[in-house]
């Protein structure tokens, strides 16, 4: 697959395994979800199951269309307005266009992580509701959470740095 492609595919897969999961929570879920936790894992906010659905449903559109809007932004916006390393090099009349096709296949690999995110959000606040003691949100598991997200964010930024290297480098 192209450099476009893996990660379309990637996406689409991650988003059908959001709605799943989604799908499959809500009916054990009670009618009333703690979806926000305050210190301690103790719930200081509520949804009620359409809420949540609702909201996970404009939530995930937003993130998509702000990640994948921007990478296709960038084909409108002049040079001078792109903050990448090396711009002007690479977003130089010839090799403009394939260098969009790589910032595109990259924002969609973030858009991938951004996914996995929601999906691990939203398992973590499902298994808290699901609590017969009551909701309480495992602060080890949103800590193995972020400290992933935040790992693969700096691999992801690296990366996009070796996308554009300084002319004459391999």
């Amino acid at each position: 697959m192209d450099s476009i492609g893996s990660p379309l595919a990637l996406l689409a897969t991650l988003v059908v395994a959001w709605w799943l999961h989604l799908r499959s929570a809500l009916p054990r879920l009670p009618e009333r979800i703690a979806t926000h936790f305050g210190g301690g894992g103790r719930p200081n906010g509520w949804m009620t199951r359409a809420g949540l659905e609702a909201f996970d449903f404009r939530f995930l559109g937003f993130v998509l269309a702000v990640v994948i809007g921007s990478a296709l932004l960038i084909r409108v916006l002049p040079v001078s307005l792109i903050n990448l390393p090396n711009r002007d090099h690479w977003f130089a009349p010839e090799r403009r266009r394939q260098s969009h096709a790589r910032l595109l296949g990259h924002m969609l690999w973030f858009a991938c992580l951004m996914v996995a995110f929601i999906i691990g959000v939203n398992h973590l606040v499902f298994r808290a509701n699901l609590q017969p003691a009551g909701a309480s949100l495992p602060g080890v598991g949103l800590v193995a959470l972020l400290v992933s997200f935040l790992a693969v964010l700096v691999v992801w930024t690296v990366r996009l740095y070796r996308l554009f290297p300084k002319p004459g480098q391999p």
